[in-house]
């Protein structure tokens, strides 16, 4: 076991974006979505020493995205979990500020909705409870009865130390300094601004996007990369991911599980459950929506137990649990469900609103 007096360094890489869509338990699919689906579980650990550190767990983010993170562990037999902390790239949050008492921990993060692109995660195979706001669960059964959801923690082994640091990383292995500069370019790239490649280098490119952006928005223009311009950003990027994507929308009083099929790559592809909790909405499809035709179905318990279900009378593939399923052929035989979905044309916009409403027939 490594000695209590070094600070101890856990680093995992994931750099996965599901298609348009947030979820984590997936259903493996052929051809060219495999490899994409078998990256969720893939996590890589190194470890390295440091002795200046007061007793602590501590997240740091080397990735050029803005984090939602999570930590789980079991105390006299329970297990908690809590979140969430916002990790700013290049940035380190304390989770827990006391000596750590506990030999394994659980870590989960995932980048936050106001960037382009799939939500990318960094998960592991340990499931414990999270919800949309900041939460401390106990248990870790039963997430969905509980109003929580579901989402797979890595695993992390500290020995007998009392202070630890777990690094969020990508494949371009930035350093805090350099994963600083490329999460600036991330965003104004997500804002349409040309800041060249995101490499964590301060070019010219990258300094006149973030100088045009303080002027616009009324901070103090130079380069410095403060907390505040961080803000900003993440504000003006969600601003535009509110208005674009497809989003599902609950206006009864009962819990709505919804599904979505579209097309990618000249594949339909169904992906599903997203929950909507009465008179809410989430976003099944993230950005600027590139297809004009997609198809969905959503059902509900309503009152007596009786079934309630939004569909049509196009077959699609799905199943009791979350997934991601390709091709809506011999959806039976396959081991999964076959259900009629509704063709929903959105003409040709960026975004589109569904609501599900509740009428004499259901």
């Amino acid at each position: 076991m490594p000695p209590s007096s070094l600070l101890y360094h856990a680093s995992f890489k994931a750099n996965v974006s599901m298609p348009g869509s947030e979820f984590l338990r997936v259903i493996l699919a052929p051809r060219k979505f495999s490899a994409l689906i078998l990256a969720v579980c893939a996590v890589a650990f190194s470890a390295a020493g440091s002795s200046d550190a007061k007793a602590e767990y501590q997240f740091c983010n080397k990735t050029s995205y803005i984090l939602m993170s999570a930590i789980g562990y079991q105390d006299k037999g329970r297990w908690y979990s809590e979140g969430w902390w916002l990790l700013q790239p290049g940035r380190c949050e304390t989770v827990l500020a006391d000596p750590l008492d506990k030999k394994t921990y659980y870590t989960f993060a995932r980048s936050v909705a106001a960037h382009k692109g799939g939500i990318k995660y960094f998960a592991g195979a340990q499931r414990l409870c999270v919800a949309p706001d900041k939460f401390r669960f106990e248990g870790r059964d039963d997430c969905e009865r509980r109003g929580a959801i579901e989402r797979l923690f890595a695993r992390i082994d500290i020995g007998d130390t009392d202070k630890w640091t777990t690094s969020f990383t990508e494949t371009s292995d930035f350093t805090l300094e350099r994963a600083r500069i490329a999460g600036v370019q991330r965003l104004l790239t997500d804002l349409g601004f040309r800041p060249g490649r995101i490499d964590g280098l301060m070019g010219k490119r990258t300094r006149n996007g973030i100088y045009k952006f303080k002027r616009d928005h009324g901070l103090k223009v130079n380069q410095e990369l403060t907390v505040e311009l961080f803000d900003a950003l993440m504000t003006e990027a969600g601003k535009i991911q509110e208005t674009t994507g497809y989003n599902m929308c609950n206006r009864t009083e009962l819990l709505v599980w919804a599904a979505i099929g579209r097309q990618i790559e000249g594949d339909l592809v169904s992906t599903g459950w997203f929950r909507l909790d009465p008179d809410t909405c989430t976003k099944a499809i993230k950005d600027k929506l590139t297809n004009n035709v997609f198809y969905t179905y959503a059902e509900a318990q309503g009152t007596g137990g009786k079934r309630v279900a939004w569909g049509g009378p196009h077959d699609m593939c799905t199943m009791d649990n979350r997934f991601t399923i390709v091709g809506r052929d011999d959806c039976e035989k396959r081991g999964f469900k076959k259900t009629g979905f509704e063709r929903i044309d959105t003409g040709a916009k960026s975004g589109w609103t569904q609501t599900f409403t509740l009428s004499e027939e259901h």
